[in-house]
């Protein structure tokens, strides 16, 4: 998969557990799994992707825009403490697919 069809696939699921990502023709192997979170890892550090990976293996994807919000909420609200930080995050980050677009979409 290529890295714009990858990021779109994260635009469209958002989060996702990857410990139980299946396909229909493939289960995802201990080695096929970690080249996954591997690539996650790699478009990560290079800012082609943004988000939030978890030691149980859940990946969250999240927008430059979405990014933004939470900044701007910072600075409005000055010192926020992790309970506000994470209350409003539930608000300006989407957990959830995106139903206007298809997966794969380009």
């Amino acid at each position: 998969m290529h890295n714009i069809a990858f990021v779109n696939f994260w635009d469209y699921k958002h989060t996702l557990c990857i410990n139980k990502i299946r396909n229909d023709t493939i289960t995802l192997t201990p080695w096929l799994l970690q080249a996954v979170i591997d690539r996650i890892d790699t478009l990560m550090a290079d800012g082609t992707l943004t988000g939030v990976l978890d030691d149980r293996g859940k990946f969250i994807y999240i927008t430059m825009s979405e990014l933004e919000s939470v900044a701007k909420f910072i600075k409005q609200r000055g010192r926020v403490s992790i309970q506000e930080l994470a209350e409003s995050s539930n608000r300006l980050i989407r957990l959830t697919p995106d139903t206007s677009v298809t997966a794969g979409a380009s």
